[in-house]
């Protein structure tokens, strides 16, 4: 079966064409996630070679592991030359420890039992509003093995951008609300030499944070403390980040973290908040699809449109002053106490 060029643009395409390809897309997804829980590409990057090596390597079926890497050359992720040795491109470095950041985990995450079986409940969740990810396994999405290491990698992607949107420097001290491990947060003090920070997330989330800082020589800059922001958090610096926090939950929960926030804001603070913005005009298109990963894996959360997040931030005591756009298409939106 022909499927056509993916460099045609999508406009010029037979309309079967293009909806067969909308289709198939679960193929390619799928590919990327098994080569990154194979850890190919990893294998690939340290030494290029061919398949039946690869195979005694992985334990793996040769010609099947060839077709593999026959379907993702086809998507640019590896390269073979004539004699038959595979290596990995600039995209596979991606999916390798070498990807700065890596998306390894992601996809490792997103290829898991757990997150392929919500997806295949997406229906549940459209007929009952409900979340298929704990319809389908019985848990929350945050218990998940990976899901922690997985949200590391894509938030440096998503959110990688923030110190070129933003000064942060001209702040002494910065919260980062929900901040994980501290990625977005090592980037900010990495670039602000002048500014300390403190991670706030949920305790078993602080040792984690501190190794990441510790590794990257932040621990004197950056305090982890632990705790739960639907009760209170760290008071008295100059700003406070929230990045993916907001669109985990529904309105009521957003507006006890706001609140929560906006308590333990001094004079001249202020707010930032990194989201994805959904809009008419489809100006982004991850968010709607996120949109749809929140459906499958949250209880209640959703991506917000600018006029939805101005209003939720006004009546929790914050007026909108900016949204500065990100080269990954989500948004930084700054807000003052009012």
């Amino acid at each position: 079966m022909a499927i056509a060029d993916p460099a045609q643009p999508a406009q010029s395409k037979p309309p079967h064409s293009v909806v067969l390809r909308m289709i198939a897309g679960r193929w390619l997804s799928q590919a990327v996630c098994v080569t990154a829980a194979l850890d190919i590409p990893e294998l690939l990057w340290r030494r290029p070679q061919n398949a039946d090596e690869l195979a005694r390597a992985l334990g793996a079926h040769p010609l099947s592991l060839e077709r593999l890497l026959r379907a993702l050359q086809s998507a640019g992720l590896f390269e073979a030359d004539h004699a038959g040795t595979w290596t990995v491109t600039a995209l596979g470095r991606c999916l390798t420890s070498a990807g700065q950041p890596s998306l390894r985990e992601l996809a490792q995450f997103f290829g898991s039992r757990a997150h392929y079986a919500a997806w295949g409940a997406l229906e549940y969740s459209v007929r009952s509003g409900g979340c298929a990810f704990e319809h389908i396994n019985f848990f929350p999405v945050w218990e998940s093995s990976g899901f922690n290491e997985a949200m590391v990698g894509v938030g440096a992607v998503l959110f990688g951008g923030l110190t070129d949107a933003y000064e942060f420097s001209v702040h002494g001290s910065i919260v980062d609300v929900g901040g994980g491990a501290g990625q977005i947060l090592a980037q900010i003090l990495i670039k602000s030499a002048h500014t300390r920070g403190v991670v706030f997330d949920l305790p078993a989330v602080i040792p984690a944070a501190l190794r990441y800082m510790a590794e990257r020589d932040l621990g004197a800059r950056c305090q982890c403390i632990g705790g739960d922001f639907f009760v209170s958090v760290p008071p008295g610096a100059d700003a406070y980040l929230l990045t993916s926090v907001l669109h985990d939950w529904n309105d009521e929960a957003c507006a006890r973290i706001l609140r929560n926030v906006r308590a333990a804001m001094p004079d001249g603070s202020v707010l930032l908040a990194g989201e994805h913005l959904v809009d008419r005009n489809g100006a982004d298109a991850l968010a709607p699809l996120l949109d749809l990963e929140l459906l499958v894996s949250t209880p209640s959360g959703r991506e917000r449109t600018a006029v939805e997040l101005e209003s939720l931030f006004k009546r929790c005591g914050f007026a909108l002053r900016d949204i500065r756009a990100l080269d990954s298409g989500a948004a930084l939106l700054v807000a003052d106490p009012a």
